[in-house]
This record gives C-alpha cells, structure tokens and sequence, in this order.
C-alpha cells in the first residue's frame, strides 16, 4: 500500500492485475487521516477484486464493429443469403466513410454527413460510359 502525500492531501497508488491505479483520498495529509486514506485504498482493492470498479473500455474502430457486426448477419440471414449479400455490400460505402473511426466518437452529425455524401451525385465510369453510348456528351 502506497500512501503519499501530494498538494497537502493523501494520494495512493497500486498495480492490480499489471495495471496502475491511483487516486486522491480528498483528505488532508494529517496523522489523523492516515488510517482513514489506507481505508480508502483498500475498498478500491476489493472493489477491483469483486469486478465493481468501472474498467476502462478500449476504443473499438468502426471497421472492427463492422466485420462483427457482418458475421452475425451472415448467420441470422443464413436462411435469406441475398438479404445477407445485399447488407454486405451496403456496408462497403460505410466502411470506406467511417474507417478506424472509434465507435464511441460517431454521432448524429457524422451520420448525417455520412448520409449527404451519399446523396451526392457522383460520376463514375459505368454513367460516363452510358453517356457515351447514347451519344451524349457532357
């Protein structure tokens, strides 16, 4: 149990499992507090032992998300394999916006901008070649 003092108040650090943990106890560094800060340090021992203590959560990128999320497809539309295909490919464009994106980090407003791009008219080469096939030329 490390106990110090830092800015006049009781602050602890530990390893659990490989990782640091540390945190002020809000007590001021007297004598008096010393019992009550290694109190404090040893619920959150416990509470990492028993699983309470929120854990960090690793930022997933939205490709990731999206290859999971494709494989749980591909087996509930195992029954309707065109309903699986036509999702698959639907995902190609929204794979391609979003990237390495974090989930964490797409809301509203990057959906939306994923939606306008969409609607953009964009030239591609099978129009350009319908154009010139029909005599049209732009």
């Amino acid at each position: 149990m490390a106990l110090r003092i830092r800015g006049g108040t009781w602050h602890y650090h530990f390893k659990f499992d490989g990782k640091r943990y540390g945190k002020t106890t809000g007590l001021a560094a007297t004598k008096r507090n010393e019992t009550t800060a290694h109190d404090k340090e040893a619920k959150h021992r416990q509470a990492l032992r028993e699983g309470r203590s929120p854990r960090r959560i690793p930022a997933r990128e939205f490709t990731e998300a999206a290859k999971a999320f494709l494989c749980g497809a591909e087996t509930q539309y195992r029954a309707h394999p065109n309903s699986y295909r036509r999702i698959a490919t639907s995902f190609a464009s929204i794979k391609e916006f979003f990237g390495r994106e974090a989930v964490s980090l797409i809301d509203e407003a990057s959906v939306e901008s994923y939606k306008c791009q969409r609607s953009e008219p964009r030239s591609s080469v099978i129009g350009m070649f319908r154009k010139s096939s029909l005599g049209t030329h732009s």
